[in-house]
């Protein structure tokens, strides 16, 4: 069809039935019935082909399942990018009796009792996401599958004829992510029962797939659109219209967005994905569960159950290469580190997907070693290095050893790709101690809810562990609130070495202009880690630089003297000190993360605001303890450590933890035999 209209109000039935592919096997008797122009048996006949059908094969298969226990499909069903559980999933389905849908924050969307608001929401031009993806419908069916409770049924029979007779489909390409996830959550439901139950009518199962077929097929207008390196254009014009043409080979014009995904799939893997693993947006939480989990894996899987491919060779090494990377970066309690937006990331599931479905050795070996998976044909010497630095990715990781109580860091080095999902967070620092996350963004699994308050802090500098030049951001909080992500500031790492017993490195960055912030970083495996931050250049203002820490909220503190405090979480013990002849130490409660996190101010995580002036340097110990160190040792610390560090301007990996154990002492630092072996 030329010209083909992108209102379904301008479409027939007819126009459906002269797009059909006769020549698929069971299409037989659509064919016949209308060439004996009987309308009405070809909806019935091609509704039963779409029962009956045995391939293509979808992600999961739930028809003639009533009893049986159901295929888990690949990934999770996901509201609102969230993946959620079984439990979940019936709760969310019995909201939806009445009438209300939830998205991934469980904020309620009310359809009204005759879902009259449903119609007001269509009557705006553009539905909420957690309405077009259809999410709920499969929570629906799901529950029914589940449960065989007809109150399911009939409301699935209820929404869906509401919808597709009052809410014609009008395509607007500026909405087609959401219209490409709707349009994957009705191909799920073609291979459930319920569009084929006893009281379904078979007439709402046709406008269904005509509904489908009309929607999908707006994707050819993506046909002659150039490379875009963005994550929707991957999603959009790549993944979606791959789907289509393979899991609706019944229509003629899906055919050509078959070679046409594949190639757009192809070009993203080589120009977003880097060499090292890393993805062009600086966000661990998005490229690992958005990208991979949710968007990518779905073509390869597809593929896979069809017996064809997506890409070969090269390029899918490059994609498995991106599971490693990611499983080199997971913390030891089996966490991915909150770097750009994150939404908590459990790594147990990017790693499962890694090993079952690429066999990679090292997801293997990561699940092993942190005790996610007893697999004895995992290879240990598969385990990615304990220091790693990826330069393309934009993250320099490292750790004493792999397992649950290990000691951790990782640092943005953030690199130039893309913003929208990237924070300024140049140098930032996430620590973990004896397996406890101590140090990160306690932040990060709030919501970033456009034009709020508290949005352009998440994304500023000033939610991040590293200096604020004169204590203020490069930008103001609130040109971020009403923006998507932020505009990237490159990292230069200057140095960066690694052995069996320690991490050393530098880096820097110029993202105030006038002024450029370098940071030296010692980590010494089993001891902790010496830091050096310095600001060059710029104008000798009064007002201090600001070194800045976010602790988790069930982090405690317990102050030693002005400048030295001692970090508890669970048996995690962090001496955190600095030299006495700085500004000062500020450690309060963190008031930002009031609204959302908790109103009561004793249950908000501590924030530490260290102060230096402009041509001096700020140096800190993060040590690793068993118990709290005297006073005495606190300030032979500052004295034979610190201040030697600041005054040369460098930290010296030879020496400077040497002293930091002398001065502790075995029974303070107390580290076991096992702790050696892991270093």
């Amino acid at each position: 069809m030329d010209n083909f209209p992108t209102d379904e109000r301008r479409i027939t039935d007819e126009d459906l039935f002269a797009d059909l592919n006769f020549a698929l096997p069971g299409m037989k008797k659509v064919e016949k019935a209308l060439r004996e122009k009987r309308p009405e048996a070809a909806k019935v006949a091609l509704v039963e082909h779409f029962r009956t059908r045995t391939k293509p094969y979808w992600l999961y298969e739930a028809r003639g399942v009533s009893g049986k226990r159901v295929e888990k499909p690949t990934g999770t069903i996901r509201i609102g990018g969230r993946a959620i559980t079984a439990e979940e999933t019936i709760f969310h389905a019995d909201k939806m009796l009445e009438n209300i849908i939830l998205d991934s924050k469980d904020l309620e969307l009310g359809l009204g009792p005759g879902m009259e608001r449903l119609l007001e929401l269509y009557d705006l031009g553009r539905l909420p996401s957690p309405l077009s993806r259809m999410g709920f419908l499969t929570c629906l069916a799901t529950a029914y599958i589940v449960t065989r409770e007809r109150a399911y049924l009939d409301k699935y029979v209820e929404f869906l004829d509401t919808y597709l007779r009052e809410c014609p489909f009008v395509w607007n390409p500026k909405d087609s992510m959401n219209t490409a996830w709707g349009a994957l959550a009705w191909i799920g439901l073609l291979h459930t029962d319920i569009p084929y139950e006893e009281g379904v009518p078979p007439e709402l199962t046709f406008r269904l797939i005509r509904t489908l077929w009309f929607t999908a097929r707006q994707f050819r207008n993506f046909d002659d659109d150039p490379y875009v390196p963005y994550n929707h254009h991957l999603f959009e014009r790549g993944i979606s219209p791959f789907i289509f043409a393979l899991i609706l080979p019944e229509f003629l014009d899906m055919k050509p967005m078959f070679k046409r995904g594949r190639r757009v799939i192809r070009e993203h893997l080589q120009r977003d994905f880097y060499e090292d693993g890393g993805y062009n947006e600086h966000s661990i939480w998005y490229s690992t569960g958005a990208v991979l989990e949710e968007m990518m894996i779905k073509p390869f899987d597809l593929a896979k159950r069809n017996h064809t491919f997506v890409v070969r060779g090269k390029l899918r090494e490059r994609l498995i290469r991106s599971y490693g990377m990611r499983g080199s970066l997971i913390m030891p309690d089996g966490n991915l580190p909150d770097i750009g937006d994150s939404g908590g990331l459990f790594a147990k599931d990017l790693l499962e997907t890694g090993k079952q479905f690429f066999k990679c050795a090292t997801c293997a070996a990561i699940m092993n070693a942190l005790g996610l998976s007893k697999d004895k044909k995992a290879k240990r010497n598969a385990l990615p290095p304990k220091s790693v630095f990826y330069d393309k990715a934009g993250y320099l990781v490292a750790r004493d050893g792999w397992k649950t109580d290990s000691n951790y860091v990782v640092m943005s080095t953030n690199v130039l790709g893309l913003n929208w999902h990237a924070h300024h967070d140049m140098l930032s620092l996430n620590f973990s101690v004896k397996g406890e996350a101590m140090i990160g963004e306690p932040n990060a699994k709030m919501g970033y809810e456009m034009g709020s308050i508290g949005r352009g802090w998440f994304y500023n500098i000033t939610s991040h562990n590293t200096v604020l030049a004169y204590s203020k951001p490069i930008q103001d909080d609130i040109y971020f609130s009403v923006n998507y992500g932020c505009y990237p500031v490159p990292v230069k790492v200057l140095k960066y070495q690694a052995d069996k017993k320690h991490m050393f490195a530098v880096a820097a960055h110029d993202g105030y202009t006038s002024n450029q912030h370098q940071r030296e970083i010692l980590f010494v495996h089993n001891c902790g880690w010496l830091l050096l931050d310095s600001v060059f250049k710029g104008p000798l203002f009064e007002t201090p630089h600001c070194q800045r820490w976010h602790f988790y909220k069930d982090v405690t503190i317990e102050k030693i003297d002005s400048h030295a405090f001692l970090a508890r979480k669970g048996t995690a013990r962090l001496l955190c000190v600095w030299p006495d002849d700085l500004v000062g130490v500020e450690v309060r409660k963190n008031e930002m993360l009031n609204e959302g996190a908790t109103k009561k101010e004793k249950h908000l995580p501590w924030m530490a605001d260290v102060f230096f002036m402009h041509g001096s340097q700020c140096g800190c110990l993060f040590a690793v303890v068993e118990k709290k160190p005297s006073l005495s040792q606190v300030r032979k610390i500052r004295e034979q450590v610190l201040r030697p560090m600041v005054e040369s301007g460098r930290v010296a990996p030879e020496t400077d933890m040497k002293r930091v154990k002398a001065i502790l002492g075995t029974r303070c630092m107390k580290h076991t035999k096992h702790d050696a072996k892991q270093s």
